[in-house]
């Protein structure tokens, strides 16, 4: 019993390392998923990514499949058209019989099959199956370029959403900076408590100031996460399994990208799908034109007609057939007054994009101008109040200053650093508007 005892208890020993094994194994197996399911993002990485997952995107591709098949009905009347038909009748046939104080009755049945197959092609009216197909590529241009646009949207969202997330986190490290500071001078004011320098006032005070910083850094980390979230909807992700890499920092070869933009200002999807409606337009007056012409049609028939499958008489027949609808009302001629106007409406929407555009580029010029002379001011401020607050601390500590006056210095700092953040998140933002025109 005894050696039974030990082998049972070795065997579940041996079972219960077994399971934690294999629970040690499909852990780190899901913990190497996990971080291999992650994905690193940042400006670039982040745009093609939302070019390829977007639901807008998504959608958009998916209607080039159902302008094609449009494009394809809209060229049916130019192929050929089959009709086949088959008729049974059957009638009472002449021969009657009496029937008593009711008169005469028919009798017997007369069976009647008839088949037929007509063919009908269009051989000409005036150009218009070269129009429809111009038109029809017209179509597809148009909804190539929706598909741009959705992209070059879903990548501006992106691109916007992970500067955001840079920028948080710059506020967070200065808010993080800020709380540093405080703490620094709680221990300045209890020092100075202890000597007789200060009374309790001032330590509440910088009890409360720390508080307060704590609470900004609070703050900035929930915007960091909102800002995550946005990110993560973007691409069309869960914002677990997205990293937002990278820092805030100035943006490089401007110059260039304007130039670039100032280039680009008469291209791009926009410009792409106005021109498109316009040729789409234009083609559409010319089909109604057309539709006011005599159409020219080849025709062949071939029918049967019998008593029975076995007794059938035959006959076909070929030709051509021209049909002119000379009067309607004066509908085609309208419509194609129609079109030649929506077509003039879609110019003066292109011409009107294009000085937009224009507009956009210049602005965006005069605000980068002047950025890069802010920001260069603006981190000398970060400086000077840098040294500012060093000097105000070793004032404080000398009891030359109040604690309130070292508090103002101090927010200066935080107000000149964060100021300087967010001029870089605006260059950011002005170069993230630069890259959607160029897209």
């Amino acid at each position: 019993m005894g050696y039974r005892f030990i082998f049972v208890r070795n065997r579940l020993v041996v079972a219960t390392a077994s399971l934690v094994l294999t629970s040690v194994c499909l852990s780190t197996h899901s913990l190497l998923a996990e971080q291999e399911a992650i994905l690193n993002l940042d400006l670039d990485s982040a745009a093609a990514l939302a070019r390829s997952r977007a639901e807008r995107v998504l959608a958009r591709e998916a209607g080039l499949a159902v302008t094609d098949a449009d494009s394809r009905a809209a060229m049916a009347f130019s192929r050929p058209s089959l009709q086949l038909g088959a008729e049974y009748t059957y009638n009472g046939d002449l021969a009657t019989v009496p029937f008593g104080p009711f008169g005469n009755i028919e009798t017997g049945r007369d069976n009647d099959l008839r088949g037929r197959l007509h063919a009908e092609y269009l051989l000409w009216h005036r150009g218009r199956r070269r129009i429809t197909r111009k038109q029809n590529w017209a179509l597809s241009d148009v909804a190539r370029a929706d598909v741009m646009l959705a992209a070059r949207d879903a990548a501006f969202r992106a691109r916007s959403a992970v500067a955001a997330v840079w920028f948080a986190r710059a506020r967070r490290d200065v808010a993080t900076d800020r709380v540093q500071q405080r703490r620094e001078e709680l221990v300045d004011a209890r020092d100075l408590r202890d000597v007789g320098k200060v009374t309790e006032l001032d330590v509440r005070q910088a009890a409360i100031n720390l508080i307060q910083a704590e609470d900004e850094v609070r703050e900035a980390e929930a915007e960091i996460e909102r800002a995550r979230i946005e990110a993560a909807a973007a691409v069309a992700s869960a914002p677990n399994t997205i990293r937002i890499v990278g820092t805030l920092k100035r943006a490089e070869a401007v110059d260039a990208l304007l130039e670039r933009a100032r280039e680009f200002i008469n291209s791009g999807p926009e410009i792409a799908a106005l021109r498109s409606r316009i040729r789409f337009e234009e083609a559409e007056s010319r089909i109604q034109h057309a539709l006011m012409w005599p159409e020219l049609r080849s025709v062949g028939e071939y029918s049967s007609d019998g008593d029975s499958l076995n007794d059938q008489e035959q006959s076909w027949h070929i030709g051509l057939t021209l049909a002119w609808r000379f009067y309607s009302g004066g509908e085609h001629r309208l419509r194609a007054m129609s079109a030649s106007r929506r077509a003039l409406e879609w110019r003066h929407l292109w011409e009107g994009e294009v000085r937009e555009r224009g507009r956009l580029v210049e602005q965006i010029a005069v605000d980068l101008r002047q950025l890069d002379t802010r920001i260069g001011e603006q981190e000398r401020a970060v400086e000077l109040s840098a040294a500012n607050y060093d000097d105000a601390r070793d004032q404080y500590r000398a009891g030359l200053i109040t604690l309130t006056r070292l508090g103002e210095i101090s927010l200066g700092v935080a107000e000149a650093r964060f100021r300087f953040v967010e001029l870089v998140h605006d260059e950011v933002n002005r170069v993230i508007d630069l890259l959607r025109v160029l897209e």
